[in-house]
């Protein structure tokens, strides 16, 4: 598995990318059908498959109090890497991705770097 963290990197992999994105905190079951999902339909395609997260965790910036993870960012990226997947992205949480809305995010980001 490739961990990639800027965006001008991904140019050197393959596309379209058959992917899904979460925070993954803990990796827990549900989160391991849809990793394991997304490897599957990649592989039918044959297509490479990509795992994109959030570090820190978006809800980590802005909580006051801090809050408490399930998993590290490497206990993280261990956990994903057992699901043979190509390429974790990871995407630096700021201030400025948080106040995106979903539409946006998608069409400055999603199509046109991760190109799924």
């Amino acid at each position: 598995m490739k961990i990639i963290k800027e965006l001008r990197e991904l140019q050197n992999y393959p596309s379209p990318r058959v992917m899904t994105i979460g925070n993954f905190d803990g990796v827990h079951l549900g989160h391991q059908i849809l990793i394991s999902k997304t490897v599957k339909e990649a592989k039918e395609l044959n297509l490479p498959s990509m795992v994109v997260t959030f570090c820190p965790h978006p809800r980590k910036v802005f909580a006051r109090n801090g809050i408490k993870l399930l998993s590290t960012s490497t206990q993280k990226e261990e956990l994903i890497s057992k699901f043979d997947v190509n390429i974790l992205f990871i995407i630096d949480f700021t201030p400025e991705i948080y106040e995106m809305d979903g539409r946006k995010f998608v069409e400055k980001i999603v199509v046109p770097y991760f190109k799924p």
